[in-house]
């Protein structure tokens, strides 16, 4: 029961984890991902695989100093400069997690998934990430070819789908996004535009919404056209 258990968390951990390869920015990735490790940690507490739990440490830690550079570049914009030295701080971090749980030279694949995962979260493009993903699904898959691991062939198999499905369609996906939101920049602007004309039109021909009629009528167009906004002739 409790090996069922420990691959239940650890499919779990992979299904949020694939989650981070479609979402919008590097702060819901990095949230994703956090969610990803607890599971995944619960999941190597249950096999007491101390080695993964380590490493999930690590790895949460990671996320952690990623996650508090980004908003203290927000406020102290001239310290982006140095945000390569977390880069540098969460390698050495995984390079000494790697000798403490050294199992021989066929973990040099898992190292160096980790690695390439490690850059690829710490940059902000999303596309680098997506492609960076690929890398390291191949390289983890290889690891448990090499090792024999039939259930982390099949998970890191379809996550590796997963990813390419995702660098292909995500770009998609994102520049949907990035093209609403500006066409709501742009529906809110020519809204504005359009109220400011509207008042200036009823204000120059002197229209007031005396009667019920003329009140409708205004009232209809504020809502309709001008998305619910009601100008100070309308009221």
């Amino acid at each position: 029961l409790t090996y069922l258990l420990s691959q239940v968390f650890i499919v779990i951990a992979y299904s949020l984890f694939g989650l981070t390869y479609f979402a919008a920015n590097r702060k819901t990735i990095l949230v994703c991902n956090s969610f990803s490790l607890v599971a995944e940690g619960i999941g190597y507490v249950l096999l007491f695989a101390w080695s993964g739990v380590a490493m999930v440490i690590i790895a949460g830690i990671r996320n952690v100093l990623f996650f508090g550079q980004s908003k203290l570049c927000e406020k102290k914009p001239e310290l982006k400069k140095y945000e390569w030295v977390s880069l540098v701080i969460v390698w050495m971090l995984g390079i000494f997690g790697a000798v403490i749980t050294w199992n021989g030279i066929l973990g040099t694949f898992a190292i160096i998934a980790c690695m390439i995962y490690t850059f690829s979260i710490w940059q902000k493009s999303d596309r680098v990430y997506d492609v960076l993903g690929i890398f390291s699904c191949i390289f983890l898959l290889i690891y448990n070819i090499v090792i024999n691991s039939l259930f982390g062939i099949i998970l890191e198999a379809m996550l590796l789908a997963w990813v390419i499905f995702a660098a292909v369609s995500g770009f998609n996906v994102r520049d949907f996004r990035q093209k609403r939101n500006k066409m709501r920049t742009y529906r809110r602007k020519a809204g504005t535009q359009l109220l400011q004309n509207h008042t200036r039109t009823v204000s120059k021909l002197h229209l007031r919404p005396d009667s019920l009629i003329q009140r409708g009528i205004l009232l209809f167009i504020c809502k309709t056209v001008l998305s619910g906004k009601i100008c100070k002739n309308c009221r």
